[in-house]
């Protein structure tokens, strides 16, 4: 089994700010769509990634395709509002929506 990650360690507002910058407007972190399990789940592994046990960087993943990992400032985003923007941002809300 690999551990595999991007070459930086990013916060949840980091990544809300990439993602904002992607998709042309404000967006933050929110868990939505999910109840019972895997809204506990969601919310136990959110808890973890906060504390920073996900944190870690490794160059497994340069390793593994001998190509340098990009940044997910240097990753073309601008997929992401095309492909599927229900679920990746609430409209109304301007929150960032994991489902």
């Amino acid at each position: 089994m690999y551990e595999l990650t991007g070459p930086e360690s990013l916060s949840l507002p980091r990544v809300a700010e990439l993602l904002s910058q992607a998709v042309g407007h404000p967006v933050e972190e929110a868990v939505a769509g999910t109840t019972g399990f895997d809204g506990d789940l969601f919310a136990l592994t959110f808890e973890r990634v906060r504390a920073g046990s996900f944190a870690p960087v490794t160059d497994t993943l340069e390793q593994v395709t001998r190509r340098p990992a990009r940044t997910l400032a240097l990753a073309d985003l601008s997929v992401l509002s095309v492909e599927r923007p229900e679920r990746l941002v609430d409209a109304a809300s301007s929150r960032l929506v994991l489902t």
